[in-house]
């Protein structure tokens, strides 16, 4: 980690009651009408669907990895108010759960437009360099970037976002360029990011401590590709 950085230490709940959301905001909600089409020429009723968009209909996981002197990969200690925000429900049955507000995760962003007007057959590579940047503090070249396997939807029931998993590897793990800048945002307040041992990364997923599944799909995904090469 390093050093002259502030870790961050626990949250104030300012509003403790959801607000409605002003229009606009950066989630928007949106409903459709729709039926089905049978293939004997018959159809289904019509509902609704309701789908939560960003400005940013893709974005990219990086997974930042070294062989040398064992596998690892860099994985960052990200805030997340809207998992931590759980504690504060009304949870079926009067259960009480106890979560950390700060997740374990692989760095990640939202492919943003202007990503897309420069190249759209480099958007993904260049939001990967971006990103590096901003949530490691590392400077990498976007072109040395690969996708590691097909694309996924985290949540397919109610957002159309797609994730794309991108991997660069780096000769040896060693200390990051600066402190992570990050994008200016206060959640980015009180982030940091460490290389850690893949194998110790994984029985993080299998014990619990990495609770974010984008994370875990794509540690897997490096152990499996890193076995077959």
């Amino acid at each position: 980690m390093c050093k002259h950085f502030k870790k961050f230490s626990h949250f104030e709940w300012i509003t403790l009651l959801p607000e409605p959301l002003p229009s606009p905001t950066f989630i928007k909600l949106q409903k459709f009408k729709l039926r089905h089409h049978f293939d004997d020429n018959t159809y289904g009723p019509v509902y609704e669907v309701e789908t939560v968009t960003t400005p940013c209909l893709d974005a990219v996981v990086i997974i930042i990895y070294t062989l040398v002197p064992l596998p690892q990969v860099i994985l960052r200690q990200g805030i997340r108010p809207a998992a931590a925000c759980r504690t504060l429900l009304s949870l079926p049955g009067g259960r009480k759960e106890k979560l950390p507000p700060i997740f374990w995760e692989l760095p990640a962003g939202g492919v943003e437009l202007s990503d897309w007007e420069k190249n759209p057959d480099t958007a993904l590579q260049l939001r990967a360099e971006q990103e590096s940047w901003e949530e490691v503090g590392l400077r990498l070249p976007s072109d040395s970037f690969f996708e590691l396997g097909p694309s996924i939807f985290l949540a397919s029931a109610f957002s159309p976002e797609r994730i794309h998993f991108m991997a660069i590897s780096r000769s040896q793990s060693g200390p990051f360029d600066i402190a992570p800048p990050g994008d200016g945002h206060p959640m980015e307040q009180g982030a940091w990011a460490q290389w850690v041992v893949l194998d110790e990364a994984l029985n993080w997923c299998r014990n619990g401590e990495v609770i974010d599944s984008k994370t875990e799909i794509g540690l897997r995904r490096l152990s499996e590709y890193l076995n077959k090469i």
